[in-house]
């Protein structure tokens, strides 16, 4: 019986391997070719969802969403860079302020003056000081810091219908966006901090 399975598993493996390379194939005459129209027919007819989830280094954890697309990159970086808004006293979230002219901190920079000071050992935030433009600036640096070494993406879900995009470098800090399932906005929600045994208790500060 174990005899039987262990082949079973052998080729499911082959033929998983197989389709992978072929897909690499495929992949790379259309880099190639720079043909736009194959290229999307690969990836949003060829492909099924855990296929190009192995192209996009994606995680496949429990609870991770497997057929749902990832935020594009147009995506992160826009709800990151939007111009934060105050909420009124009294009122609800969704109520917001309009910006004024003299506010310029973007929703990622305000996420990290709130961040920056829980790693006080290795000091990968930096320093968060100077003008909002200058704040800004250093807020997308780290973004950049954290997109161009990622190490770990994982899509996954939470409790009330929430959609969570993780990206994680290879020391644990990372970035995080949530969506509503049903409204597909996505939302920069705040830098993550390594993970530690102790994290909620210590408030993440190491």
């Amino acid at each position: 019986m174990f005899a039987g399975l262990r082949l079973s598993f052998s080729c499911c493996w082959l033929r998983g391997a197989l389709r992978l390379l072929a897909l690499q194939d495929r992949l790379m005459r259309c880099v190639e070719e720079q043909d736009l129209t194959l290229l999307e027919k690969l990836l949003f007819e060829d492909m099924a969802p855990h296929e190009w989830r192995i192209w996009l280094l994606m995680r496949t954890t429990v609870g991770s969403q497997t057929v749902v697309c990832p935020p594009s990159l147009e995506e992160c970086l826009a709800s990151f860079a939007r111009i934060h808004q105050k909420v009124k006293t009294g009122t609800s979230p969704q109520k917001l302020a309009k910006p004024t002219s003299a506010h310029v901190l973007t929703v990622g920079a305000k996420a990290l003056s709130k961040h920056w000071h829980r790693d006080r050992q290795v000091g990968f935030w930096g320093s968060f000081s100077g003008t909002e433009p200058a704040k800004n600036k250093h807020a997308i640096d780290i973004l950049f810091k954290i997109m161009s070494r990622a190490v770990w993406i994982n899509l996954h879900s939470l409790p009330h219908d929430q959609m969570v995009y993780e990206v994680r470098e290879a020391q644990g800090y990372g970035l995080r966006w949530t969506t509503a399932r049903q409204l597909r906005a996505w939302q920069f929600r705040g830098f993550l901090e390594p993970q530690q045994e102790d994290g909620h208790e210590q408030g993440w500060v190491h």
